[in-house]
């Protein structure tokens, strides 16, 4: 395999979690496809996801007030990746269908994912798209080992109308995006974040920032530092991450959050505890703690479960969540 082949694919999975066998949201599997395009040498491929399962959340009630304890959370559906790669031009377009929380196929939504096309150089891969990760997303959670109910910065996420590069070197990796619009439906909330950082086979170590131009998101959130690192013990890791979050009025809320796992064959197992601060004092902060594993019965089909327990004092919540999901991917 040639080196530069190798060090493109490396760009794009430089801030990805440690193990295949956590639980990948729709973003980090639309990543993967086009890394799996660029080391076949192949110019075109279109993969994806159908699963099914859902969540069960103590004391969820739905938009009627009626008891739902479990819906589909957004499971239940599929997911499809076509990856275009012709010399140095790659290309992406990732959708996502998912069954309403109700499983209903009326209400049912469509999202794209990841619109882009990029250029690769010998230091990273260079970008503009209408949807794609931000530059952040490939860290925020990199230290969160656990299968589904982890913790990361709350905004870094994907973003439309973005530019992107993302590369590596020697273990030393980098990251910035510019976005026009941090939601497809929202006011235009522009911002920009970046990380760097630093990977081998024994620990990785990473930076990030996020800023945001206006007050028009539903979190509200104006900046995000994060640091976070993962060290690996052979089939056990731990991974520590801290992020402080502001508002747009000026008040602050730190996350901190860690976790285990351990991978033994086909079953992978994860624990997890986070803490968030509430933006004032007169509100609890949040703290919960979670338990997942997952298996791998073949190559393509895996099932996933992880069980959140609440730990919130004088909040009213309910303890439990639950979540599941059977998968196959194509």
């Amino acid at each position: 395999m040639k080196k530069t082949v190798l060090a493109v694919a490396l760009s794009l999975v430089a801030g990805s979690a440690i193990a295949a066998d956590v639980n990948q949201d729709v973003s980090e599997r639309a990543r993967e496809s086009i890394i799996d395009l660029i080391l076949s040498g192949e110019e075109f491929s279109v993969g994806g996801q159908v699963a099914v399962g859902g969540e069960y959340l103590e004391g969820r009630k739905n938009d009627k007030g009626e008891d739902r304890e479990f819906h589909n959370y957004d499971v239940t559906g599929f997911d499809l990746f076509l990856n275009y790669q012709k010399g140095n031009v790659l290309g992406q377009f990732a959708g996502e269908f998912d069954l309403a929380d109700n499983y209903s196929s009326m209400d049912a939504s469509f999202s794209v994912i990841d619109a882009w096309v990029g250029y690769k150089t010998a230091f990273g891969v260079a970008s503009i798209g209408y949807a794609a990760d931000s530059a952040l997303d490939a860290v925020d959670g990199a230290a969160d080992l656990t299968v589904e109910y982890g913790a990361s910065a709350s905004d870094a996420s994907d973003v439309n109308q973005v530019v992107k590069f993302e590369g590596i070197k020697e273990g030393f990796k980098y990251g910035v995006s510019y976005y026009g619009d941090r939601e497809a439906n929202s006011e235009g909330q522009k911002g920009f974040n970046g990380y760097v950082g630093f990977q081998n086979d024994s620990f990785q170590v990473n930076a990030g920032y996020e800023n945001n131009d206006e007050d028009n998101s539903k979190d509200g959130i104006e900046q995000i530092m994060l640091v976070n690192g993962v060290a690996y013990f052979g089939d056990f890791a731990v991974g520590a991450n801290v992020a402080q979050h502001e508002n747009f009025a000026g008040q602050d809320s730190l996350l901190v959050s860690t976790s285990v796992g351990y991978t033994m064959d086909k079953l992978y197992l994860a624990a997890g505890y986070a803490n968030q601060e509430a933006y004032v004092s007169s509100e609890a902060d949040t703290e919960w703690v979670n338990f997942g594993a997952t298996y791998q019965f073949t190559k393509k089909t895996s099932a996933l479960v992880d069980f959140k327990v609440d730990l919130t004092d004088d909040n009213g919540s309910d303890d439990l969540a639950a979540f599941f999901k059977l998968a196959y991917d194509f």
